[in-house]
């Protein structure tokens, strides 16, 4: 489970095409599509959003246990008018 810790500053995530800011997404997820990003209008650079990693399974409290990677960034290059970044093809190796 990919836990978002901080959301990016010049765009948005988006899951399953609906604008939101997921604050978790699974390894599925990822492999079918479901979470992209998308810039800002006309913005230009790049964007990080920053997420740790997590095994699937929860306590009591729904909180994630196992934690399997510290805070890591991700670094999002984007050029403008491009279509929407799907993370799928870049977090799989993960």
């Amino acid at each position: 489970m990919y836990v978002v810790v901080e959301q990016p500053k010049f765009g948005y995530l988006i899951y399953n095409q609906t604008l939101q800011y997921p604050e978790n997404f699974s390894q599925e997820d990822i492999i079918k599509g479901l979470v992209s990003y998308t810039a800002y209008s006309n913005f230009s650079a790049s964007d990080t959003f920053i997420f740790k990693v997590f095994s699937n399974k929860k306590e009591n409290n729904d909180q994630f246990q196992n934690q399997l990677v510290g805070s890591t960034v991700f670094q999002i290059f984007i050029k403008s008018e491009e279509e929407p970044l799907m993370c799928s093809s870049i977090l799989q190796a993960i």
